[in-house]
């Protein structure tokens, strides 16, 4: 604060956007990092501070190991497309596959419809399709980032 400028990332998670039956309390905390950011961003845009909320949805990590990796992006990869975006949003899912994703998803599911049974049926398919091993899925990151995907190997540890 003192030198007058600065940058602050924050991970938070798309997952942070609306409930999801099973990981409240992860959603929980993706809110209060989402928030939180924003506050950060308003408290101290006028001292030359940039903040950002960074809300992914699948990365390759350990918390992802049971999502098919068509729908993950690697870590790597995710880290530098979303380096890109510093200065351009405050808040963001970071890339371009995530944020396609989530239109999408956004547009053919909203949140009122969630809240339904119909909706929770809907969620239990979901999961369980991006969970499952099939060729086909409604836009994989294979599709909107193909150069990224099986032409490049990821070192796992």
């Amino acid at each position: 604060v003192a030198r007058k400028k600065g940058i602050i990332v924050n991970m938070s998670s798309i997952a942070g956007q609306r409930p999801l039956p099973g990981a409240l309390m992860y959603c929980g905390t993706k809110v209060f990092d989402d928030f939180f950011s924003q506050a950060l961003e308003m408290e101290y845009r006028h001292k030359g501070i940039l903040v950002q909320s960074l809300m992914p949805m699948f990365v390759e990590s350990n918390l992802s190991t049971e999502v098919k990796r068509s729908y993950k992006i690697p870590a790597k990869v995710y880290a530098r497309q979303a380096l890109d975006t510093l200065g351009l949003t405050s808040r963001t899912t970071g890339c371009l596959n995530h944020s396609i994703q989530y239109t999408i998803m956004s547009l053919m599911f909203p949140e009122w419809l969630q809240s339904t049974h119909v909706g929770a049926l809907f969620m239990e398919f979901l999961w369980n399709r991006i969970r499952r091993d099939s060729k086909v899925s409604w836009i994989s990151g294979e599709a909107a980032c193909p150069e990224l995907h099986g032409k490049q190997e990821v070192q796992r540890t």
